[in-house]
């Protein structure tokens, strides 16, 4: 009786907790809706439909006024500090090439051409795109191509909410999964044009780079990228890549966790954990852990000079700690 008395209150307990739970939920999100709107309304009355921001202190993208991706990336002048500051010392080696793989507003395209890199930016979504090509209007180092990338060249729908451009995926099981803000915005299926890496570099340079870095954020369809790059990277005497890894993601994409994770310790590398320095992420370069996360962001890389380009990252790295202990 009263084990019964006992479970019935813990039961109470944890719907009380739940319906807690999602009233805060609920008085977040609106609080966000009323934030975004406002900022979408002064965006577009001053500016219109594309507004140009600056990120991370020195670098200026233009982004859309009715998203609430470009609006999260305004309001906090750059929505990724710890993987752009990776990537920042990453673009001190100077690669031939650096490809930015769901390329979104540009937020790594633009450190890395505003570096003076080569870059191609890819981006499928239609409205996305156009920002990329303002964004980089004049500056003949930086191509901006409207294309998915995947493991198969050819055409397949991509779905997007115009209202928030972060969810965009080849699956449209990926965009009903996400955790979005939508604001009562439908998913609405793009017919796109579909390539691998292998393909696309090759076409567009005639050549295969002796050195890359590229980023990889499709939304669960990483490991499709990764087997469209096979012999991109086999050519490479030593790339460096950022690729985003969510369980759940990849798993509504088609493909196992378990697999994808294989897949990324096939390659030296290093789980990117909150509030590391670059210079910690690159001496601890090594095996990634066997049991995949939830969702993290990964550093792998390899070639043949892979080591050669760690040691130069740690000397650049160790330089600018004395620089700043000095000043």
């Amino acid at each position: 009786m009263r084990q019964g008395a006992l479970r019935a209150a813990a039961k109470g307990a944890g719907k009380r907790h739940s319906q807690l739970y999602q009233l805060r939920r609920r008085l977040y999100l609106l609080r966000r809706a009323i934030h975004f709107w406002g900022w979408r309304t002064v965006s577009t009355v001053r500016w219109g439909t594309v507004r140009r921001i600056s990120v991370y202190g020195r670098h200026f993208i233009n982004v859309r006024t009715d998203d609430f991706r470009g609006f999260r990336v305004a309001e906090l002048r750059g929505s990724q500090p710890e993987k752009i500051a990776i990537w920042a010392s990453l673009t001190s080696l100077r690669p031939e090439l650096s490809v930015d793989v769901g390329a979104n507003y540009g937020e790594f395209s633009v450190v890395a051409a505003d570096a003076g890199l080569d870059v191609i930016a890819i981006e499928p979504n239609p409205a996305v795109a156009e920002c990329l090509r303002s964004t980089f209007a004049g500056q003949s180092n930086v191509m901006v191509l409207e294309s998915a990338v995947s493991d198969e060249d050819g055409e397949a729908q991509f779905f997007c909410d115009r209202h928030a451009s972060g969810s965009g995926s080849l699956g449209r099981a990926v965009v009903e999964g996400a955790n979005r803000t939508t604001f009562g915005s439908p998913i609405e299926p793009v017919k796109v044009t579909v390539c691998t890496l292998d393909t696309l570099i090759r076409g567009r340079l005639k050549r295969t780079p002796e050195s890359l870095l590229i980023k990889v954020d499709v939304e669960g369809f990483e490991p499709s990228v990764l087997r469209g790059a096979t012999a991109l990277l086999r050519h490479a005497a030593w790339w460096w890549a950022i690729v985003e890894f969510q369980a759940a993601a990849t798993e509504r994409a088609g493909t196992r966790p378990a697999d994808a994770w294989r897949m990324l310790r096939e390659f030296k590398g290093r789980v990117i954990a909150p509030g590391e320095s670059p210079g910690e992420v690159f001496r601890r370069v090594g095996e990634l852990p066997e049991a995949y996360p939830d969702e993290c962001d990964v550093v792998v890389g390899g070639g043949v000079r892979f080591e050669r380009s760690r040691a130069a990252l740690l000397a650049r790295c160790a330089d600018s700690r004395r620089a700043v202990t000095d000043s």
